[in-house]
């Protein structure tokens, strides 16, 4: 859809903007959240930062993290003149904030990499003329990185920090750069502005404790193998998060783990977030996709890493998620 260029009109035209992200806010959309925040101030606008949640704790240490407010649809919102997406281009993922926008008749611009996978409402669709969704970027920072160019701001130590954690955490280190340079060479541009990169490093992917460790024992100890050992199947409990003492954020980086075997060709992870409410987040190597299987269940996401939100008993989220893997490997459906 588009490109920056438009997206950089719209932001002129505008005096008031209100940033927000995806519910569960990941370093890619809080990343270049905090990274446009900052651009948009030194351009004299109005800028606020709102989401559905608060960012997790592993984000405390970005820069103006601390500015971002969570949505009360108690308290009312002054109609802005332009609001932007990171992140995500579909509104389910951050209701009921994107119901309070639509309603409001605000427009709405998207900036991510995601694939399309969700129909936008049509009381937004008119607004997407200056969307960018680029799905061929590596995160949504390497494109927020050419919005915040486009516009003409200078780079500083606040923008530069949070693009980068933007861009290192969605590629996870450079491992995922989508066959393309364009990851390096923004990086290579900001680390001029970036005090300590190794310490966002550390922040991202470098923190453990003896509570995680312990969560890490009893999940990857219980993790099920199935379709000759090409599928992982991993479960979180609510009861073994609040045993640990642990937030959901705790278990993103699990299914990661599991895609280091050799034999795996896709992980899924299934969080309990409340009786019967789940959180499911599938990984992939090369040879095979998961975005269909999310989309089956009313998520979306990357070709190789996709999620999705399920409400009803496990045994049911299991069973959906089984058949449209037998399919997909041609073979007989097997005991769930």
């Amino acid at each position: 859809m588009s490109n920056h260029h438009e997206t950089c009109r719209a932001i002129r035209e505008a005096q008031s903007i209100l940033l927000t992200t995806h519910r569960e806010g990941d370093g890619d959309g809080i990343g270049s959240q905090v990274a446009l925040y900052t651009a948009l101030k030194k351009l004299g606008k109005t800028v606020r930062m709102m989401n559905v949640d608060l960012p997790a704790p592993r984000y405390h240490f970005v820069k103006g993290v601390e500015k971002i407010e969570v949505f009360n649809p108690a308290v009312k919102i002054l109609k802005p003149d332009l609001v932007i997406v990171f992140d995500t281009n579909d509104l389910r993922y951050f209701e009921p904030f994107s119901s309070h926008l639509v309603k409001m008749g605000a427009r709405i611009v998207f900036i991510d990499h995601h694939p399309h996978s969700a129909p936008i409402r049509p009381a937004a669709s008119s607004f997407n003329s200056a969307s960018v969704i680029d799905t061929k970027a590596a995160s949504t920072g390497e494109i927020t990185f050419d919005i915040i160019k486009g516009l003409g701001v200078s780079l500083d130590p606040v923008i530069a920090g949070a693009l980068y954690t933007s861009i290192v955490f969605d590629t996870q280190l450079f491992r995922f750069i989508r066959g393309s340079k364009k990851s390096h060479v923004i990086a290579a541009e900001i680390l001029e502005f970036v005090n300590d990169p190794e310490q966002i490093h550390v922040e991202l992917f470098g923190r453990q404790t003896p509570n995680k460790m312990k969560l890490l024992s009893e999940v990857l100890s219980s993790v099920d193998y199935t379709h000759g050992d090409r599928v992982a199947w991993i479960k979180v409990k609510l009861s073994q998060l609040n045993e640990h003492q642990l937030d959901t954020e705790a278990s993103r980086d699990i299914v990661d783990m599991i895609m280091a075997i050799d034999s795996i060709s896709v992980a899924v992870l299934i969080r309990e977030d409340a009786p019967e409410e789940f959180k499911i987040s599938l990984r992939s190597k090369v040879d095979f996709e998961v975005l269909p299987i999310a989309e089956t269940l009313g998520g979306g996401g990357h070709r190789q890493a996709a999620g999705a939100y399920f409400s009803g008993p496990y045994d049911d989220l299991r069973a959906l998620i089984t058949e449209t893997l037998s399919e997909s490997f041609n073979e007989e459906r097997p005991a769930v």
